[in-house]
């Protein structure tokens, strides 16, 4: 069933509400009400000093750089460069997530300080140049790390499209072995592996059985 409004209806409606006058200031969410300049004048300061303080708050953890994943205020700059804080804005939720899970950190939604597990660590943050393109670089002094970049070079975008396609099969492959422990590498590994276990359990044998182990493991 489908309820249905008449149009004198709204409009009894609508008049049985009282009217507002227009002088009277309507209270809404994030409307601030200024009367004079002295107001004006520290409401600015107030919110100068709430800027500086919370990023003074992130200097004083230890933060040198800041990802943002929206806009940053002229102000927020200022106070980011007066305490040598680095600031990296990267609108890409995907990128952002990357980045997080690469240098072990937390996404926040706003400027409170983080907690000593939420902060990441990364080794350098650079700007460099990759041909023509200007972009910004983590980089970390450990050789293991969450998450990596590859740059593929090339004349001609083709050239580039068929290394990206043959590294895309090489990363499937390793992360299919590593996954499923019922695939084994190709290329007679598993036989080279195989045997030199065998042979360096053949050693430890004491006993005639050594030999026929020693020669089974030459077999492969």
């Amino acid at each position: 069933m489908l309820k249905v409004t008449s149009p004198s209806s709204r409009m009894l409606k609508s008049q049985s509400t009282p009217a507002r006058s227009i002088s009277e200031p309507q209270k809404q969410k994030g409307t601030v009400l200024i009367k004079t300049a002295e107001e004006l004048k520290n409401f600015s300061v107030d919110e100068e000093k709430l800027i500086e303080n919370s990023v003074k708050a992130l200097a004083d953890i230890g933060i040198t750089c800041v990802v943002s994943g929206g806009k940053v205020g002229e102000m927020m700059l200022h106070f980011a460069n007066k305490f040598n804080i680095m600031v990296v804005r990267l609108m890409s939720k995907w990128d952002l997530r990357r980045l997080c899970k690469s240098i072990n950190a937390t996404a926040l939604p706003n400027m409170s300080p983080p907690t000593a597990e939420e902060i990441g660590f990364c080794s350098m943050v650079q700007l460099e140049e990759v041909g023509d393109t200007t972009v910004v670089s983590f980089r970390q002094a450990r050789e293991e790390s969450a998450m990596s970049t590859i740059i593929i070079r090339g004349s001609t975008d083709n050239i580039m499209d068929d290394i990206e396609r043959a590294i895309d099969d090489g990363v499937n492959s390793v992360k299919m072995l590593s996954r499923d422990q019922r695939c084994l590498p190709g290329a007679a590994a598993t036989e080279i592996e195989l045997a030199k276990q065998l042979m360096t359990f053949g050693e430890q044998t004491p006993g005639m059985e050594q030999y026929a182990i020693r020669k089974f493991a030459e077999a492969f």
